[in-house]
């Protein structure tokens, strides 16, 4: 004997009554106050998710870069050009930071 098992479906919450529903203008004078609220935070979401899209793709840029240009300090990494021209003292001299250079190489 089978039994035919019947699928649950999970209660259904009872439908929510829009605060501005069923009412005039006049008995609501916050209703425009809240939908400039509402507005102002759509916005800020937007702007939130563009300035954290900016930053992840600032960061992985960082990652890739060979570091900052225009400073009269000696360079963080080296190119594989600039690495294939040093003699073997400067390679020795510079091997650590050659080593991490190369991380950066594509």
């Amino acid at each position: 004997m089978s039994e035919e098992l019947l699928p649950i479906e999970p209660p259904q919450d009872p439908p929510v009554e829009s605060p501005t529903e069923n009412h005039t203008p006049e008995e609501m004078p916050w209703a425009s106050e809240l939908a400039s609220l509402r507005s102002e935070l759509s916005a800020l979401r937007e702007e939130l998710a563009a300035r954290q899209k900016a930053d992840e793709i600032n960061r992985r840029n960082a990652s890739c870069s060979a570091g900052r240009a225009g400073t009269n300090t000696a360079p963080e990494y080296f190119s594989p050009e600039e690495v294939r021209a040093m003699s073997a003292h400067e390679v020795r001299e510079n091997y650590q930071r050659i080593r991490a250079s190369m991380k950066r190489w594509h």
